[in-house]
């Protein structure tokens, strides 16, 4: 092998390292921001950061090792829906949306959430990862707007609603 070729093979080498670092550094940055938590392909649980755990309200001894199956409603962990979603995420599929949770002492709580399949060189789930954000607060908000609306909707007169600046926000139907 030449000296150039050396060097050469060297700095893909180098690159691949600077990829996983960098990759890594993503990941940090996104944990700082989110909740995360890790999974085994069959759900169980291997590690939560500190944004995670306080969401749900539990320990990192009182997570880790259980299954996923404690974050969510009895009769949903048991259904046939709960065991499909399992079942593509162990193939690869990732999954995006807002779930319904379940935090320690049944504390009901709402997610934005992706979980990432994560696979190895040979292109097998080793892993998933979920990055999730707390959006009770916001799905309560949304709900009391729908409820006065609904309200103002079911009032036999006419209602307009409008901002400081007399533009119209709201008219009933």
């Amino acid at each position: 092998m030449t000296t150039t070729t050396t060097k050469k093979a060297a700095a893909r080498g180098n690159g691949k390292a600077a990829h996983a670092n960098e990759s890594a550094k993503l990941v940090a940055g996104f944990g700082q921001q989110m909740a995360m938590i890790e999974f085994r392909p069959d759900g169980t649980i291997l590690t939560a950061n500190e944004n995670f755990l306080k969401a749900v309200g539990y320990a990192p001894a009182e997570i880790e090792g259980q299954h996923h199956r404690m974050f969510v409603a009895a009769d949903h962990a048991t259904s046939a829906e709960y065991r499909e979603f399992w079942a593509r995420l162990g193939t690869g599929t990732p999954s995006t949306g807002e779930f319904p949770r379940v935090a320690k002492g049944g504390r009901p709580i709402w997610i934005q959430a992706t979980y990432f399949p994560v696979k190895d060189e040979a292109g097998k789930v080793y892993k998933v990862v979920k990055f999730a954000t707390e959006i009770t607060a916001q799905r309560a908000a949304a709900a009391a707007a729908r409820r006065a609306s609904d309200a103002m909707d079911a009032v036999a007169t006419n209602v307009l609603v409008c901002d400081a600046d007399f533009k119209v926000v709201y008219g009933n139907k």
